[in-house]
């Protein structure tokens, strides 16, 4: 689920303007990581996000891992969901992460169809209204940085999308 499909109103500052507001899903401009508040940095200060949660339980399967759990309840489903995620990232208590903040980048069809045939273990492209999402996870594995590190900084070995602190690792390293 993203924040765009449950999301009824965010009430803001505008800076600019000087005034309160109360915007729309449709005028926070949500989009694939991005919305009107990054692509306006320094315009808005959030206040307040109201969220319309339906009260019938209804599961997303759509992420692959998931798809063996069609009959699981709510809680289930939330335990299933935590251990994936602890089996694929690092525990905060034990290495710093700057977390996964990669983009997926959208080629268009053209140049999917091209990569596809150089690549044909490539994962599917997610079509969009932009083009063809690749995988960046993939991408970055397939140039082989998965597990690398560089100093002090790495690619977290079970997540190619993940940096991390391998000890002492400054902000200048990661940027490097």
């Amino acid at each position: 689920v993203e924040a765009k499909d449950v999301v009824e109103r965010v009430e803001a500052y505008d800076l600019q303007q000087g005034c309160m507001v109360c915007l729309s899903p449709a005028e926070c401009a949500f989009g694939y990581r991005t919305s009107r508040f990054k692509q306006e940095p320094g315009r808005w200060l959030v206040l307040r996000v109201v969220y319309r949660l339906d009260r019938i339980f209804e599961a997303n399967l759509s992420y692959k891992a998931l798809e063996r759990l069609p009959h699981a309840s709510a809680d289930e489903l939330r335990r299933a969901i935590i251990d994936l995620r602890w089996s694929k990232l690092p525990k905060p208590d034990e290495h710093g992460s700057a977390g996964s903040f990669f983009k997926n980048p959208v080629v268009d069809g053209d140049k999917y169809a091209n990569l596809r045939a150089l690549y044909p273990e490539m994962p599917e492209a997610h079509p969009t209204d932009e083009g063809c999402k690749l995988s960046a996870g993939w991408l970055i594995d397939r140039a082989g940085w998965k597990g690398r590190i560089m100093g002090k900084a790495g690619v977290w070995p079970n997540n190619a999308l993940v940096l991390y602190n391998a000890g002492g690792c400054t902000g200048d390293e990661v940027v490097a």
